[in-house]
């Protein structure tokens, strides 16, 4: 039995996925890559071991707990472990991440997100999106890594598409070269955390990683549920 199901959110959680996929992190994974867009779905698919066309939900409409129906069917394929991908702010990240990640923890899986926050040229609302989108994902993972995009050009200002996600890649490494994930998610501190982002990526100010362990241990599901419309 694969040990982890990478689940691909959209076109830039797909990204994220091959870009972990070919750093060999998990190396015995199953793929599912899931979509609103037909087109899309098709093309990122092709390697997938599952996918799955999901309904576009009306961008403005805050995205509730009661909405977990929606991604049973998508849940009811992985394992214990699910490593969930996306890049918040667009239509089916911001909304589908949260909503699969909820799912996950509450049926006792164990949550693991990684996510970009969009370019500041996107726009504001975008960015509103996905801070409201953000905070519900880390509510609903046991360990989350958050890469911050508009501070990518201060590592390096000739980065290319293909290298846009080593930061958040490289810091999982570091994370998994040190300890377990479960071990991050609820033994070591804050600072320790902190400690195991790649001294390349530590920057002043507004940080381009982040990492967030299990805030929320031995929280009932009632509770996170409450928790997670509360930050919708």
């Amino acid at each position: 039995m694969k040990k982890q199901t990478i689940i691909a959110i959209g076109n830039g959680g797909f990204n994220i996925a091959q870009d972990l996929i070919s750093a060999e992190i998990f190396p015995e994974h199953t793929l599912i890559v899931v979509d609103t867009s037909k087109e899309d779905l098709e093309r990122n698919s092709v390697n997938a071991d599952k996918y799955f066309l999901v309904e576009a939900l009306n961008y403005n409409k805050k995205v509730k707990a009661d909405l977990t129906e929606l991604v049973d069917n998508i849940i009811d394929e992985t394992v214990e472990t699910v490593v969930i991908c996306t890049a918040l702010g667009g239509k089916t990240g911001s909304k589908y991440a949260p909503l699969i990640a909820l799912d996950a923890i509450l049926r006792g899986k164990f949550v693991v997100s990684l996510t970009s926050m969009p370019f500041s040229y996107e726009g504001k609302k975008k960015w509103e999106k996905a801070a409201n989108s953000k905070m519900q994902l880390i509510a609903s993972s046991n360990i989350s890594i958050v890469q911050d995009n508009d501070r990518l050009s201060e590592i390096d200002p000739e980065l290319n598409f293909g290298e846009l996600n080593n930061p958040i890649i490289d810091t999982l490494k570091s994370i998994m070269s040190f300890c377990s994930l479960k071990d991050a998610s609820e033994t070591i501190d804050r600072k320790q955390l902190d400690d195991l982002i790649p001294l390349n990526y530590r920057l002043s100010g507004v940080p381009l990683i982040q990492i967030y362990d299990d805030c929320y241990v031995g929280i009932s599901n009632e509770k996170r549920k409450e928790l997670f419309n509360d930050l919708s």
